[in-house]
């Protein structure tokens, strides 16, 4: 804005004030959702007790002395702003306005942070090279299921000839963005075990209409039953149910389909390399591991006795042990509580326990 002060005092020609408002017009549209994101983090609606554990969670896993800002967003999904050479070295993650205190979904953070970890820590790099290569395998091994793109396209120059790449480049992109999806959630699982399956179902099934970006609704879950046993996680009892692909989009063009199937293929090539990747992150970052002691002795304070965790550990832990108590039909039934305040007790109860894992970090982080 001062730089259009002074071009108008300065008397400058049409054509570069113009040029500096089409400037500053883009900096507006890309500046105000972020200044509004950063003012809504000031709301007392959010649960800042989590703020510091997921602090030092981001630390660990991006490496480096990050600035978290946690906030509200008013999509209906967990949330980070990232890409913005401005503010590389902060982390601003948003959680749904409805449930931005809720602490049973701080497990989708974990998605959240996949993202800069992808672009940032080499997974998106080594995930390329194996996700083209599998492309090319694959129309080359089966060229009768993509005849449609090989009309324009020479076989041998597929990976060669410019003109020849962009009959399945489409597909390529799709394919690479859908890996991500899959590498964050995966991210998630490894960092936050069962909980992060009860925090997805809660906020996401069953699904609905996916874009080609994304893998389909069964294709995802499948995928994190299959990393939860590589990682030895307990599934939920007939998790895979939950979800379904009734949302699919099925008047896509012809062209359209055969790309969405090739990406759908490819991405899911590279889900054993992602399973790998995922875990070599979370282990190599020194994330506190959790374990089912653990965890059931936090569950029997919070619903034996009605009071915070003593000396939690980890924090999936506690989220661990509270998804346990949210879906025991028997917790507190001795009690007055109805349902609706067992649910705000229960909250309370996590975000207490989450505070006191953040004061025994700092003390064993001062000593």
């Amino acid at each position: 804005m001062e730089r259009l002060q002074r071009l108008s005092e300065e008397d400058s020609d049409r054509d570069t004030v113009r040029a500096a408002c089409i400037q500053a017009l883009g900096d507006i549209f890309e500046y105000l959702p972020l200044l509004g994101f950063i003012l809504r983090s000031t709301d007392v609606r959010n649960a800042f007790e989590i703020h510091g554990p997921l602090l030092n969670l981001s630390r660990r896993i991006l490496g480096r002395e990050e600035i978290l800002v946690l906030s509200s967003e008013w999509n209906y999904s967990p949330f980070t702003y990232h890409g913005n050479p401005e503010l590389r070295g902060v982390v601003l993650m948003g959680l749904p306005a409805p449930e931005s205190a809720n602490p049973l979904l701080i497990p989708l953070t974990g998605h959240e942070l996949g993202h800069p970890v992808w672009s940032q820590k080499g997974p998106e790099e080594t995930v390329k090279r194996e996700l083209q290569a599998n492309i090319l395998r694959e129309i080359r091994a089966n060229p009768k299921n993509y005849t449609r793109l090989l009309q324009t396209a020479n076989e041998a120059d597929l990976d060669s000839v410019l003109s020849a790449k962009q009959a399945w480049l489409q597909a390529y992109e799709w394919g690479l963005s859908q890996a991500k999806e899959t590498f964050c959630d995966l991210l998630g699982l490894r960092i936050f075990g069962e909980s992060f399956l009860h925090a997805s179902a809660y906020l996401l099934a069953p699904g609905g209409y996916r874009p080609p970006t994304y893998p389909k609704w069964t294709t995802r879950v499948n995928n994190l039953l299959r990393a939860a046993d590589a990682y030895r996680i307990s599934a939920p009892v007939a998790y895979g149910n939950l979800f379904d692909d009734s949302g699919e989009e099925v008047d896509a063009g012809a062209q359209t389909a055969i790309l969405q199937d090739l990406a759908d293929i490819a991405s899911q090539s590279v889900v054993p390399l992602m399973i790998d990747l995922a875990n070599k992150q979370v282990t190599d970052a020194g994330v506190p591991e959790g374990s089912q002691a653990a965890v059931k002795r936090i569950y029997d304070d919070l619903s034996l006795h009605i009071v915070p965790a003593r000396d939690p550990v980890a924090l999936s832990d506690i989220l661990n042990a509270g998804w346990k108590a949210f879906h025991d039909p028997t917790l507190w039934e001795n009690t007055n509580l109805d349902k609706e305040q067992r649910d705000v007790t229960l909250k309370e109860l996590l975000l207490k326990s989450v505070e006191v894992l953040e004061v025994q970090t700092r003390l064993s982080e001062s000593t």
